[in-house]
């Protein structure tokens, strides 16, 4: 299915493409003030970048509230700076003035927000050892999953997902020098990414306790990032869906085209393929994650890692069944390269 057939353009929203159930990239320009941002639906999890200046990337979910912020380039803690109230059809920025808002609505930036749909209200979860609290969206394969940490005691926490996850981001909200860790499936349990920072990927310290996710719970050991006693975590879980959600590897090739297939079995041949509206992709050595979204083009690169402002790189193109890497230094040879996908 191609992007015409996968959403509409708003004749409200100036162009804001809207109408898929679960994920949309969303564009806007500030404007200082208190505004609705129309999606399509009631976003769970909203991730805020701002496209013309260095101001960090800012995460704001269902589950913790609307006013409780933090920083995927940053170690922080949370912080409460400015509200986003969840609409039925997208969400409100409260406008609270000066630099506590402008990271969301600065009058003289453009922005880009990624939404997804969890499930709604969150539930209470007991499949792992210890508690959860759980919003999942089991048809679209992303959960939202908070809860207690008890270190050292190793603990399995259950994501509602009723499949196994292939990737999980995790970040400890109670103290403020906390990585934000990675589990993906390509790379298994004894490592780990972090998304703050450009860093290879590496041994994990128990933050996965060594043990592979199932299908109703994954596990933390113990790393205070991931299981910090008595601290508040929270962590976004990843699936496999066929024909909208891939989560992969792929080996570079020192720039030369590399055709990337979202199908099922990850060739030419295989079903499920889509094209994405988004990538997320993290070489396993010292390199910057980095973000494409259709919304913005396929030459417009952001980087979680820093709050720098996007910057064009002619190194991605979206194909019909997945995308080619095309050059750049997230295309090297021989680790593998760490990547999500969503159409």
């Amino acid at each position: 299915m191609g992007l015409n057939e996968k959403f509409f353009k708003s004749a409200s929203g100036g162009g804001v493409p809207v109408g898929t159930d679960n994920f949309m990239p969303v564009i806007y320009s500030g404007n200082d003030s208190t505004r609705n941002i129309t999606v399509g639906f009631q976003p769970d999890l909203i991730i805020t970048k701002c496209r013309t200046t260095d101001y960090s990337h800012m995460v704001t979910d269902s589950v913790r509230g609307g006013s409780e912020n933090l920083r995927t380039n940053t170690k922080g803690a949370k912080e409460t700076l400015t509200t986003l109230n969840f609409q039925s059809n997208g969400y409100q920025i409260v406008w609270g003035g000066g630099s506590n808002s402008d990271s969301w609505n600065n009058a003289d930036d453009t922005f880009v927000a990624w939404c997804w749909k969890a499930g709604g209200s969150a539930v209470s979860n007991t499949d792992g050892t210890t508690a959860s609290t759980v919003s999942a969206n089991t048809a679209a394969g992303f959960s939202i999953v908070k809860w207690v940490g008890t270190r050292p005691t190793a603990n399995t926490i259950g994501h509602g997902l009723g499949v196994t996850p292939q990737m999980i981001i995790i970040k400890n909200m109670s103290i403020s020098d906390s990585d934000w860790t990675v589990y993906a499936e390509s790379e298994g349990a004894t490592k780990h990414g972090i998304l703050d920072t450009s860093a290879a990927w590496g041994a994990n310290n128990g933050a996965f306790n060594n043990v592979t996710p199932a299908s109703s719970v994954f596990t933390v050991g113990g790393d205070a990032f991931t299981n910090g006693a008595g601290n508040n975590i929270i962590a976004y879980c990843f699936a496999n869906k066929s024909g909208y959600q891939k989560v992969g590897a792929f080996n570079g090739t020192n720039g030369a085209g590399n055709r990337i297939y979202t199908t099922d079995d990850d060739s030419s041949s295989g079903s499920g393929g889509f094209q994405p509206r988004f990538i997320l992709i993290k070489p396993t050595y010292a390199d910057s994650w980095r973000i494409f979204d259709s919304a913005r083009g396929n030459t417009k690169e952001l980087r979680p890692n820093t709050e720098f402002a996007e910057t064009t790189q002619t190194v991605l193109s979206f194909n019909s069944d997945g995308f080619t890497m095309t050059g750049g230094d997230a295309n090297q040879n021989p680790a593998p390269i760490v990547y999500l996908a969503i159409a």
